[in-house]
């Protein structure tokens, strides 16, 4: 006779408050702002002018005449912070994209940029193999410990994996079948959930894939109510961050993308609760 987990109880609990679930509903995208000018305008303004991302780039808080401390100067002899932050440099959202990925560049990428630190095997004498035992963690800073983040791939033209949708199980390290799409007419309505109707300016009939942060908020309010929303945003933040090093690494395209009907998404994940929230996605393809 099995005994069942009694955290197991508060994990299905709908721990948010009223306030914070119509916040969660205020966030969507729905199909009839899409009908919008002034939506489509301001979206396309943005996107089209570069003057207006130089101004936020260089853009910094002002707080007035201050006293300022000289930071020591970065040391690039290191190698270590040498090698990171050329890879901040190269790093660029990547909008176009070419011949499909291969599905074994595709799995390097999921594992490298979000998996369980006990679950990775590290060349001898990378880690004491007694200290590697004793890791229990993801591979991302989570409040409380708690990963809130389920990572989903859409796989549209992935060379040697189905066009459907798929759940990335880190901890077995397989992608798990929610969806086949089998038909050209299926791909093009699962990129109409990512504006993929030429509102956006993402090369969508030439990417690979897309990979989609679904946030379990359950997993985290238990513990801190209606904060659990924000420390989603920030796992699916952190995830997205590794994504674009991972991806700067392979030699791959990729672009971050808040850009999607959320409903319409959610069916396709087969979400089925107002605590399981879709936060974010990540368009991949090889680069042109």
């Amino acid at each position: 006779m099995s005994r069942r987990n009694p955290l197991g109880i508060f994990l299905a609990e709908e721990n948010l408050g009223d306030e914070a679930k119509d916040f969660l509903e205020s966030l969507k995208t729905h199909e009839y702002h899409l009908l919008d000018p002034s939506f489509n305008e301001r979206i396309r303004v943005v996107n089209s002018s570069k003057e207006i991302g130089g101004i936020i780039a260089s853009h910094t808080f002002e707080l007035g005449s201050l006293p300022q401390i000289p930071l020591a100067p970065l040391n690039l002899d290191h190698p270590g912070l040498r090698a990171l932050v050329e890879q901040g440099v190269r790093r660029s959202s990547q909008r176009q994209y070419g011949e499909p990925l291969p599905f074994a560049t595709v799995s390097q990428l999921l594992q490298a940029a979000y998996f369980n630190k006990n679950n990775v095997s590290l060349p001898d004498g990378v880690m004491d193999p007694a200290e590697q035992q004793q890791l229990r963690f993801k591979n991302i800073a989570s409040g409380g410990g708690l990963y809130t983040v389920e990572v989903y791939y859409l796989s549209l033209r992935t060379d040697g994996l189905a066009s459907g949708v798929y759940h990335y199980n880190l901890n077995d390290k397989t992608l798990e079948q929610v969806r086949v799409l089998d038909t050209d007419d299926d791909i093009l309505k699962m990129q109409g959930a990512f504006f993929g109707d030429k509102r956006s300016n993402i090369d969508f009939d030439h990417a690979s894939g897309i990979i989609v942060m679904a946030g379990i908020i359950n997993r985290a309010s238990f513990k801190y109510g209606n904060r659990a929303i924000a420390l989603a945003y920030i796992d699916a933040g952190a995830i997205i961050h590794n994504l674009y090093t991972v991806s700067n690494l392979l030699g791959i395209g990729c672009c971050g993308n808040g850009g999607f009907l959320d409903d319409t998404l959610r069916t396709y994940l087969n979400l089925r609760t107002t605590s399981q929230v879709i936060l974010g996605s990540v368009i991949v393809g090889s680069t042109v």
